[in-house]
């Protein structure tokens, strides 16, 4: 896709928003070096201090209405080229199964779903389904074939961009867990720790095809700034 085409003009990384800079921040098949910010989330309402799916819905609609603010970080990378990835907000849940497996979960435009709803489809997910459980076993037998197949025809991109979303939420919600650092390949991640004592550490993860720090930390500082309005 050429940058030209976008919907939305993303943020420069380099002096007249040229593409090679995003370009070089990759290497052939390995994924780019991530980058960790983080801020604290203080809540002073007595309410609003337990890790709870309450806590989870607000944390998931505070990022969605900092995604509409910032919409230059609402983008796919792939391989230094930009994906636009559309006009609502798209979340993408990460759920751990009683088995230890994990799902992903895609929210589209949650902002208009209250917490029941958001709840629900949280935990009635579908688990994979029989055309999933071919492609990873294809996966497995033939890895370097089958990622080749899916990027040269564009299989992999499409797939991806109708099951994802930008932004990934990843809920550890483990007691004196407080900060992860994973990047994943195309889209963000953010890491909310554990409450305790009404504070909270989040963390978000990106890499430079995407964009500077400085304006994935004023989108981080804005979610923060969210959440803790919600508690006044």
């Amino acid at each position: 896709m050429d940058f030209k085409l976008l919907k939305n003009q993303s943020y420069p990384i380099s002096d007249k928003n040229d593409t090679f800079a995003r370009r070089v921040w990759f290497s052939w098949l390995g994924a780019p070096r991530g980058v960790t910010l983080s801020t604290l989330v203080e809540f002073n309402g007595e309410n609003n201090k337990e890790n709870n799916r309450s806590m989870v819905v607000r944390i998931i609609q505070a990022i969605a209405q900092a995604m509409i603010e910032y919409p230059k970080l609402n983008y796919y990378t792939f391989w230094g080229k930009l994906v636009w990835a559309g006009e609502k907000p798209k979340i993408s849940v990460i759920m751990e199964n009683s088995d230890y497996s994990c799902d992903i979960v895609l929210l589209e435009d949650p902002l208009f779903f209250n917490e029941e709803a958001i709840g629900n489809v949280l935990m009635n997910r579908d688990r994979r389904n029989e055309g999933e459980k071919k492609r990873r076993w294809l996966i497995g037998k033939f890895p370097l074939l089958y990622f080749l197949f899916e990027r040269v025809t564009g299989k992999y991109v499409k797939e991806y961009t109708s099951e994802h979303g930008p932004v990934f939420l990843s809920i550890i919600n483990l007691p004196g867990i407080q900060e992860v650092s994973y990047t994943p390949a195309h889209s963000m991640a953010i890491y909310p720790g554990w409450l305790e004592n009404g504070k909270m550490k989040l963390t978000i993860c990106f890499n430079h095809q995407l964009a500077n720090a400085r304006p994935v930390g004023r989108f981080l500082l804005r979610i923060r700034e969210i959440l803790e309005s919600q508690d006044s």
